[in-house]
């Protein structure tokens, strides 16, 4: 085997390490590098004595370098540089400084256009999606557009100047094409699109699945019946001796019960 360095053999773990090793001397291959020559053919533990410890010292200087790009990355990101592989649409990417900065390509239009059908014009999503079809465009990490992959166009900050960084949208250095109150307006209406759950489905006890009876370990269940003005929760398994309670009495005891908590 002829290597520039020892260190391009293994950038793996400490297992990956070993396996390259006991390879190499199981098949008693020569390794010639720059520097020097490992020969596992013969009985010599001084080379492979080397052998270990350069590929013990290549992994720690390649997590090392690692963790330095990791680090420069996110600080690009703070400072608003994109460091995506892949822009959105309606977006390229140019080496500004010490990073990526987004601007508007040929699909800015494009872009311009969904926001317009949506918000001006009322279209629905699944309208923009067989727009986006028909125009011969196909979406950057799918075969195919759906009106969820519309939506998430809709949602994305980076067409009014924004970058995510660590979860959180924060300022960029690039240039939005969508106005903000456009934007807002889009994520309005998309706020109210949302389908609506039907009435049997919805949670009516504000407990659920948080509250267990102590006894039994099953969960706490609102009656349908108030008794005085205040709805009975309590232990529905047969012969437990849990006795019921109010939800307007325990429900302010948890809320007690974790403030205090978070403030020990």
């Amino acid at each position: 085997v002829v290597v520039v360095e020892l260190e391009r053999l293994s950038r793996g773990n400490q297992i990956d390490q070993a396996e390259v090793l006991e390879i190499f001397k199981k098949s008693q291959t020569k390794i010639y590098t720059l520097n020097k020559i490992y020969d596992f053919s013969v009985d010599d533990d001084l080379d492979e004595e080397f052998f270990e410890f350069g590929l013990f010292m290549s992994r720690r200087e390649y997590k090392v370098i690692k963790r330095r790009l990791l680090r420069g990355r996110k600080q690009a990101q703070k400072e608003g540089y994109f460091i995506g592989s892949i822009t959105p649409l309606g977006f390229g990417k140019k080496k500004d400084g010490k990073g990526f900065v987004l601007y508007p390509d040929e699909n800015a239009e494009k872009v311009i256009s969904i926001f317009d059908m949506f918000v001006n014009q009322g279209r629905p999503l699944s309208e923009i999606r067989d727009y986006l079809i028909h125009s011969g465009l196909r979406p950057a990490r799918a075969t195919e557009w759906t009106s969820r992959r519309v939506r998430q166009i809709l949602e994305n900050q980076n067409y009014i100047g924004n970058i995510k960084v660590m979860g959180e949208w924060k300022e960029g250095k690039h240039d939005g094409i969508i106005p903000e109150e456009v934007f807002k307006a889009a994520q309005l209406k998309l706020q109210n699109d949302l389908p609506k759950v039907r009435k049997q489905y919805q949670i009516k006890n504000p407990l659920a699945g948080i509250c267990k009876c102590a006894v039994c370990g099953h969960p706490l269940q609102l009656s349908s019946n108030k008794v005085s003005g205040q709805t009975p929760i309590k232990c529905r398994t047969t012969n437990c001796p849990t006795v019921s309670t109010y939800l307007e009495i325990l429900e302010p005891m948890i809320i007690e019960g974790l403030q205090e908590s978070l403030a020990g």
